[in-house]
């Protein structure tokens, strides 16, 4: 009886420890495989997060290039035209005593 004994423990400490070691690496890969794949599936996520935030950058940089380059050009042209009529209006009038430079009073 006591070897009887002897190698039930013996065989049910080894069981239990062959389980033990085998639940051990499953979750063991498991969590390596999950993180593996959390890692990879979030430097995907922030790789194209990334990519349009510069994308919607240099697509507003433009824009307001454009913007302000437009308005640059615009004001410049209305204050042409602007000191166009003042001279055309005023200076005339004075120089020339009458509506236009072209005409004669």
């Amino acid at each position: 009886m006591k070897h009887f004994y002897y190698y039930y423990y013996y065989y049910y400490y080894y069981y239990y420890y062959y389980y033990y070691y085998y639940y051990y690496y499953y979750y063991y890969y498991y969590y390596y495989y999950y993180y593996y794949f959390y890692y990879y599936y979030y430097s995907y996520y922030y790789y194209y997060y990334y990519y349009y935030y510069y994308y919607y950058y240099y697509y507003y940089y433009y824009y307001y290039y454009y913007y302000y380059y437009y308005n640059y050009y615009y004001y410049y042209y209305y204050y042409y035209y602007y000191f166009y009529y003042y001279y055309y209006y005023y200076y005339c009038y004075y120089y020339y005593c009458c509506c236009c430079c072209f005409c004669c009073c």
